[in-house]
């Protein structure tokens, strides 16, 4: 019998013969299935977004939301790497703040709360945090260059911006010297005008002036996407072999009517005690298909958790072994992931709900890393879902979602008035 099994990484859990048989037995038994889903919504209607704005907070894993007051309140990044490809997604407050940076009277300060830790393994606060100076009127946010976070043994990590096109990678350059600005959309995102962001290890660069890899992270195609809804899932405890107690974290949805977008998916930090984030690339971006009948599908494939952002490195040769990326899997017929197989699930007002999803590596003689999570459910914080709402027949549903899709480069649903190349209706258009 093939068994999915865990190296690394104690949150994520293995899928043995007896996780597969609790699967079995609660699909077989509709009575149990029924009771545990009604407990767990009764338990879910009354939570909120979760968000961490310092170590207080995220010590008591706090699950709300906060109102919104203009743009300051929780957002998901969105990101990509050099070539494009997503990069993950991250949990970023930001609040208001009276702080001069560089000469520059900032009122909004971007914060990313992150854990890591120090040269002796110890766990130590590595807040990610920047300033701005917001404009209302032109609806920008300017930020004069600065340290971002300060790292021991490395000191101090400057902001910088990346310019160019990354189609033509020779004429992408670091800029230095000039601020980095945002620009609030009207859908609420705040999103990035220049090409990425570049966190600079200066003062080790000013030590080592011969030394390489002074880059501490890149982001590339950044955005900021208002946290508009909570994700609750459960995982298997082999302990106690039962399901465990919910986890929860914070999400941005993009609904399109017919398909939508969800950034911060299945957060590996809502798996950490304080939640909220817990470091660059540890939860993704997905999209879900509504069909004529209002099931939703979630299509298999779709990266999750990248491989080194959780240290799982002993494979090796990720390109060849298991994959750089955890992914969005369904279950085959005998019940094991299966990277062909879209998870199914159903919607109703502002609730959507997958009984099962595997997120999970390549597979290599059986064996791979990952973890089913059970009980999904993504609940909008205010309003419901819009396919739910809107009053068309099956036929003229079917049609819109043929016809009104629109996609950018790369490969995420947007609006018909999302700037840049867009596909829509199998056509391409530059806005």
């Amino acid at each position: 019998m093939k068994k999915f099994i865990l190296f690394a990484c104690a949150a994520v859990m293995s899928l043995s013969a007896s996780a597969q048989a609790y699967k079995q037995s609660v699909m077989n038994d509709e009575a149990k299935l029924m009771a545990q889903k009604a407990m767990f919504t009764q338990d879910l209607m009354g939570e909120k977004a979760q968000f961490v704005s310092n170590k207080s907070t995220a010590s008591k894993a706090m699950r709300r939301a906060e109102a919104r007051d203009g743009i300051y309140g929780l957002y998901i990044s969105s990101s990509t790497n050099y070539k494009e490809e997503s990069d993950g997604c991250d949990s970023v407050y930001l609040r208001r703040c009276d702080k001069e940076v560089e000469g520059v009277k900032c009122n909004v300060e971007f914060y990313m709360y992150q854990i890591g830790s120090d040269k002796n393994g110890n766990p130590v606060d590595r807040n990610t945090v920047f300033y701005g100076q917001y404009d209302e009127a032109n609806k920008t946010i300017t930020c004069p260059i600065q340290e971002a976070l300060n790292v021991d043994p490395y000191g101090s990590i400057l902001l910088f911006s990346w310019t160019g096109d990354l189609s033509d990678l020779d004429h992408v350059t670091i800029d230095s010297k000039n601020p980095i600005t945002f620009t609030v959309e009207d859908d609420g995102s705040v999103s990035l005008n220049q090409t990425g962001l570049c966190f600079y290890m200066y003062e080790y660069e000013q030590k080592n002036p011969d030394a390489e890899g002074v880059i501490w992270n890149n982001m590339f195609n950044v955005a900021y996407k208002p946290a508009n809804a909570v994700m609750k899932f459960q995982t298997y405890d082999q302990k106690t072999q039962d399901l465990s107690k919910p986890y929860y974290c914070a999400v941005s949805v993009e609904d399109f009517t017919y398909s939508m977008n969800v950034y911060g998916y299945a957060s590996y930090g809502a798996m950490i005690p304080g939640g909220g984030g817990n470091g660059f690339g540890l939860s993704g971006t997905v999209l879900i298909n509504v069909n004529q009948d209002l099931t939703v599908s979630l299509p298999a494939g779709q990266n999750v958790w990248n491989m080194r952002a959780l240290g799982i490195t002993s494979s090796g040769d990720y390109d060849s072994a298991f994959g750089e990326w955890m992914y969005t899997q369904g279950s085959n017929a005998d019940g094991y992931p299966d990277a062909n197989t879209p998870c199914e699930g159903v919607m109703g007002g502002n609730t959507m709900t997958f009984e099962s999803v595997a997120i999970a590596s390549n597979f290599i003689d059986g064996k791979g890393y990952g973890m089913w999570t059970y009980n999904h459910e993504i609940v909008l914080n205010e309003g419901d879902y819009a396919a739910g709402i809107e009053n068309v027949n099956a036929e003229t549903r079917a049609d819109k979602i043929k016809n009104n899709k629109c996609y950018n480069v790369f490969g995420q649903q947007v609006s018909d008035s999302a700037k840049g190349l867009i596909i829509c209706g199998g056509k391409k258009y530059v806005k």
